[in-house]
């Protein structure tokens, strides 16, 4: 089976995920823990939100 490749612009997913995780009051340490994490749920919910209202 082969699988489409999909570009997808990650401008300032770590932004928006670092002020999210700010404001669920963690510290510094845990941040940057959980920051590409937390990056990447919004890329793949960036991603669905478009491709299930194409369908």
């Amino acid at each position: 089976t082969t699988l489409p490749i999909v570009l997808v612009d990650e401008r300032l997913t770590s932004t928006m995920a670092e002020n999210s995780l700010k404001s669920l009051d963690q510290n510094r340490k845990k941040r940057s823990e959980n920051v590409d994490t937390v990056a990447a749920t919004f890329i793949l919910q960036n991603y669905l939100d478009k491709n299930l209202i194409a369908e």
